[in-house]
């Protein structure tokens, strides 16, 4: 495999996808696929006709798919190779039971869509004031809770009034009891001024009927989860979406107190940015940094920078680390991408949690 740098890892990609000697159909198909993944493009005619001159004369289906690759001319860009083979591996650490639960979180088929439709208006459309901002806040972030709450409904199965907790209020809070009215729903989000323009504590319990409000500096770690009023409940469902990349604190640390709050059987659903998602990769590409810089003159106000984006193979180790374990992985386009960007090129992660009977690694 001459001039191809990750052999090793292109012989793991054509092991989960071996096809016959005998299909050439299949042959070409997975043969685009590899040239699409590698280097961004459909393979020439000549490089087809090469393709289909070897398999003719009785080579091997995996040897000419290669070699053909290794010959092409363009194949110092296999970035997007490379990261079809960090979903392999990402696989490679769930257990059959946390694939088959990615594949039903992935589906988002819980709660039928005109169901959501209907709450979406009458939270959004209402003609009700909302708070600043949240009008195009619920439109660009609209399928990404609707993912959420058909996650909810999954993760929430058998329990007769689950305790569900949510980092990070915002209009889509009032949600949750008219989906579950039996639920004893928490909200946290960070200590504001009683004139803050946000969502500040009054604001959160005129949203929903709560059980109760925590305001935590998350920024805080540890010691400042557990020295507010959070430290008294234990929750079945904890929400932590789209916080832990604006927090200047070690992952493992927030993780690990958020595991130790869940009861024996609940679960943790985090969504964070994807760091490796395609536009991302496009500015690497030039060799244009995609971090974000960080705001000025007090710009950071409602703390809205991203202070870092992580990968999935990352994030999955840092649960390990904090005394956790996947329940599901799965990438999401909930930006609304090209649909047919690969997974892991995609704009989010998201990880359900759950604690490990090994404890922290």
């Amino acid at each position: 495999m001459r001039r191809f740098d990750r052999p090793q890892a292109l012989s793991r990609f054509l092991q989960r996808f071996r096809p016959g000697v005998k299909d050439r159909k299949t042959l070409e198909e997975k043969l685009r696929q590899l040239f699409l993944l590698a280097l961004g493009r459909q393979p020439t005619e000549a490089e087809m006709a090469s393709l289909d001159k070897r398999l003719r004369n009785g080579e091997a289906a995996i040897t000419v798919l290669i070699e053909t690759l290794a010959d092409a001319k363009d194949l110092g860009n296999s970035q997007r190779f490379c990261f079809e083979t960090a979903l392999a591996d990402v696989r490679d650490q769930l257990t059959e039971d946390a694939r088959e639960m990615s594949q039903r979180l992935a589906r988002h088929e819980h709660i039928p869509r005109n169901r959501y439709e209907e709450l979406y208006r009458q939270v959004f459309a209402s003609g009700r004031e909302l708070i600043i901002g949240q009008h195009d806040y619920g439109a660009q972030h609209k399928q990404r809770f609707r993912e959420l709450f058909n996650a909810c409904q999954l993760l929430i199965e058998g329990y007769a009034s689950p305790r569900i907790l949510e980092f990070g209020t915002s209009e889509f809070s009032a949600i949750y009891k008219r989906l579950w009215p039996e639920a004893r729903l928490h909200l946290s989000d960070r200590p504001v001024a009683t004139d803050y323009p946000g969502f500040q504590e009054s604001v959160a319990r005129r949203l929903a009927d709560l059980e109760d409000y925590h305001a935590v500096d998350l920024e805080g770690g540890r010691r400042a989860v557990e020295d507010s009023t959070l430290a008294g409940y234990r929750f079945d469902l904890i929400v932590f979406t789209e916080v832990l990349e604006h927090l200047l604190v070690h992952p493992v640390e927030i993780l690990g107190v958020l595991l130790d709050l869940l009861t024996p059987q609940g679960h943790l659903y985090l969504t964070t940015p994807n760091f490796f998602r395609r536009e991302n990769l496009e500015k690497l590409a030039t060799f244009e940094n995609p971090q974000e810089i960080y705001p000025v003159s007090g710009g950071n106000w409602d703390r809205h920078h991203h202070h870092r984006e992580y990968g999935a193979r990352e994030l999955l180790h840092f649960i390990a680390q904090a005394g956790g374990e996947p329940a599901a992985f799965c990438f999401s386009d909930c930006w609304g991408e090209d649909p047919s960007l690969s997974q892991p090129e995609r704009s989010n992660l998201v990880l359900v949690a759950r604690k490990s009977a090994r404890g922290p690694c």
